[in-house]
């Protein structure tokens, strides 16, 4: 879904933002672990 969205839409604004998920659910999965 993340990489369907990032070949979508070719937008920085739209990169930073799916990066920024991304980080922010790694982090919180560390947590669970």
């Amino acid at each position: 879904l993340v990489h369907y969205a990032l070949s979508q839409s070719k937008s920085d604004w739209a990169k930073n933002y799916w990066e920024t998920v991304l980080v922010y659910l790694l982090r919180q999965a560390n947590r669970l672990n």
